[in-house]
């Protein structure tokens, strides 16, 4: 159910994200706990009367099997009893009875702390985050998609006065699911949820990390073929992000033009980026280069098949003469008091981009 009331909002204790503790809510309990609140009376301040079948409905989870979408209601408002956030009071079974349910406000002072072995400090969850009607809008009764968007509004309050950065694991952890499904629901969040990559580096021991990534909330509303068409672009930067995990050669993860060559489908290889590709010692930039190289022999498109083979001549001439200053340079060293001038007989070739070659 939409939210139109522009005065409405709901308040999350910070707790709901402990995960390890107590309080942490799953995915049905944190949709059903701002449910609750964006339906209340007026009149009633924290407190709401209702019916699970009111619930039901109001929440959007209606499926063919009636008995099942009851049973997902009830398991959330019990579990948000158990673990404090409300209390409710009726009179006959819950399934069928009016129900009065009240937000127990003093959450909103509590505490939990979680410690971790992949992180030097403790997670410390405190405080509370509002969420206004639009941004519930958003997650469209998906709970997954409402605690995304919540943490990513408490991470990055700018009253906090730092850049919270929010790695995977820790994104695991707060929804409670594998790797794999933080990933696809983080993709499913790209129209309202913008991801900066974080930047690369090299550790102590010489290896290649990615630091962690920041997020944004966007609440602008869309049009559907603008949305469409952002859906579109995130998907490729998605997958260019995968790509640029699993790569280890420092002069692709630094350089994005000549990442975009060896990977991005839409982009031109040109010399540099083949150089790189030709001498990296990365076996996943090598395959993807292959890859890439075998799709233009391969590909019906004019000049295609020419382009890599100008690519190869070029380099072969580049290496030709890097072995004739080679030479050179050893004959200096051999000989200090003769002088001789080397001029390089090699120069670039201008590039002639041939950008509608490559199969989509």
């Amino acid at each position: 159910m939409k939210m139109n009331n522009k005065k409405s909002y709901a308040i999350i204790p910070n707790v709901a994200f402990g995960f390890g503790a107590k309080y942490h809510l799953n995915n049905d309990e944190f949709m059903v706990f701002a449910h609750l609140q964006f339906m209340k009376q007026v009149g009633l301040e924290n407190t709401t009367i209702t019916m699970v079948d009111m619930l039901v409905k109001g929440l959007g989870w209606e499926t063919s099997t009636k008995s099942r979408d009851k049973k997902r209601v009830v398991e959330a408002i019990e579990g948000l009893q158990l673990k404090g956030y409300i209390t409710i009071k009726h009179e006959g079974k819950i399934l069928k009875d009016v129900l009065v349910i009240t937000i127990n406000k003093e959450l909103e002072k509590f505490e939990a702390e979680t410690k971790v072995d992949w992180k030097e400090n403790p997670f410390l969850f405190k405080g509370f985050t509002r969420i206004e009607w639009n941004e519930y809008n958003l997650a469209e009764n998906n709970g997954y998609y409402l605690i995304i968007i919540t943490y990513v509004k408490w991470r990055t309050n700018p009253e906090l006065k730092y850049d919270y950065k929010i790695c995977v694991r820790e994104w695991e952890s707060v929804l409670n699911v594998s790797d794999k499904t933080v990933r696809d629901r983080l993709e499913e969040c790209t129209t309202f949820i913008t991801k900066i990559a974080g930047g690369h580096y090299h550790d102590k021991h010489g290896q290649v990390k990615q630091e962690a990534n920041t997020y944004t909330l966007n609440t602008e509303v869309h049009n559907p073929s603008k949305i469409k068409e952002t859906h579109q672009e995130v998907k490729k930067e998605s997958y260019l992000d995968k790509e640029r995990q699993k790569v280890t050669d420092i002069k692709v993860i630094s350089n994005e033009d000549i990442f975009k060559q060896i990977f991005d489908k839409k982009t031109f290889i040109r010399f540099e980026g083949y150089k790189v590709w030709k001498e990296t010692e990365c076996p996943h930039v090598r395959e993807a280069g292959k890859k890439k190289i075998e799709s233009m022999y391969k590909s019906p498109k004019k000049g295609a098949k020419e382009a890599v083979d100008r690519l190869e001549r070029e380099y072969q001439e580049y290496l030709s003469n890097q072995k004739k200053q080679s030479e050179w340079v050893d004959r200096q060293m051999a000989s200090m008091d003769e002088y001789e001038e080397y001029v390089p007989s090699y120069v670039p070739k201008p590039c002639n981009a041939i950008t509608d070659f490559l199969d989509d």
